[in-house]
């Protein structure tokens, strides 16, 4: 929800700022900053997408090769640590589990 809100204020700034970037340096130095900070809002929604999503299907398939199942956790857990996002990583465990339990 807060990237959401984070895009929304950039673009808003962005609007508003548009017609005085050309003429002033600064504006645009504060401009360019809320640009990077859109595309690492949006890099953070993808990176929960598809840890969510994706990371889940990578360990039922690893689940039923029986491969090293503590690994491909450990793995996840890794991965959603690197997104600093701890809720994404029990979301994308509590999947993981439903699909075991459901198949």
């Amino acid at each position: 929800m807060l990237e959401f809100a984070l895009i929304l204020l950039a673009g808003t700034f962005s609007f508003y700022f548009k017609k005085y970037v050309e003429e002033d340096i600064r504006l645009f130095e504060v401009y360019l900053k809320f640009v990077i900070l859109v595309l690492s809002a949006l890099l953070l929604i993808f990176t929960k997408i598809l840890g969510v999503l994706l990371l889940p299907l990578i360990l039922f398939y690893l689940y039923n090769r029986k491969s090293n199942f503590l690994l491909a956790i450990l793995l996840l857990y890794l991965a959603a640590l690197s997104t600093l996002c701890v809720h994404c990583y029990l979301l994308a465990l509590a999947i993981t589990i439903l699909l075991v339990w459901l198949y």
